[in-house]
């Protein structure tokens, strides 16, 4: 992509800071194989220039930057680029704290370089076995997949994984500091953290999650946000969700007719994983917060007393 290539410093010209915006845009929003497959491309040209991140020229935004796009995508560059803003003791400098633009941008890259055990270091004590024992699992999923020749799927595993403690970490500043998104901006981070990636699941469970989330003082919620921005009342929100819920269901069995361009077995995976959503949230219920009162009676009827065929 060439704006993605007229971004990155070279020997003669500089990038304006719009082009360093521009290239994280680009690689976090392409969508084709293509394209995908060409910045993969251009970021293994990047890396392999060995880049001298101690020229002052660099500041600490674009650095940080440079450093989550090359770890999103598995290139291993050390932290060590940051040593021009820390201290004797491996700590940030405290005049950094005047450095809005650039700590936002770090703030974004440390999700992305906790995955290698060498880093395992910079994590507070309680965190250090769940992470060591993340790493190990994927392992096995590497070593799983190698078997049957997809080893490479891993890192689209890796990769996910990633983008969902992204975006609980979004979730979670919007707690601490009592912010409520609007809507749009909401609803894009929360398709991400109901980890199905599907419209009908994220509404039904802001639906049946919503009284439970105000009780705990949750105020950054899906229906708090519509409700805010569209000056609406809780039963019109409630109403207009289940609209964005029924009209999604009907693209979906629109998309299942046949002829289809899509593959028959992806569509069938989709179609299930929505129909598994009728489970946990059946009746407005939370299934999730509640299982002993929702699930339980299906695990029951499945595993302990099934029904001999």
């Amino acid at each position: 992509m060439r704006r993605l290539a007229a971004v990155w410093r070279d020997e003669s010209a500089e990038a304006e800071r719009t082009g360093e915006e521009e290239m994280a845009t680009a690689v976090t929003s392409s969508e084709s194989w293509a394209e995908q497959r060409e910045i993969e491309e251009k970021l293994h040209h990047f890396f392999n220039l060995n880049t001298d991140y101690s020229d002052e020229s660099y500041d600490l935004y674009t650095v940080a930057l440079h450093f989550r796009l090359f770890r999103q995508h598995g290139h291993p560059i050390s932290s060590d680029i940051f040593g021009r803003w820390m201290d004797v003791n491996g700590k940030f400098l405290e005049g950094l704290r005047y450095d809005g633009k650039g700590l936002l941008s770090l703030e974004g890259s440390q999700h992305d370089q906790l995955w290698n055990i060498e880093e395992m270091d910079k994590l507070p004590e309680y965190v250090k076995p769940f992470y060591k024992a993340l790493l190990k699992l994927y392992e096995q999923f590497e070593e799983e997949l190698a078997k049957e020749g997809r080893s490479y799927a891993a890192h689209y595993a890796i990769e996910s994984l990633k983008e969902l403690v992204r975006s609980y970490h979004v979730e979670a500043k919007s707690f601490i500091q009592g912010y409520l998104p609007p809507f749009e901006e909401y609803l894009k981070n929360a398709l991400i953290t109901c980890t199905y990636w599907l419209l009908i699941c994220r509404v039904i469970d802001d639906i049946a999650t919503y009284e439970v989330e105000k009780e705990r003082g949750q105020s950054a919620t899906g229906i708090e946000s519509y409700m805010r921005d569209n000056d609406a009342t809780i039963e019109e929100t409630v109403a207009k969700f289940f609209e964005i819920a029924t009209d999604a269901w009907k693209d979906i069995n629109k998309e299942c007719m046949r002829p289809s361009p899509y593959s028959r077995d992806v569509l069938m995976q989709i179609l299930n994983l929505e129909r598994i959503i009728d489970v946990p949230y059946k009746d407005n219920q939370d299934g999730y917060t509640q299982p002993e009162k929702v699930l339980n009676p299906h695990i029951v009827v499945l595993f302990v007393d099934p029904i001999d065929t």
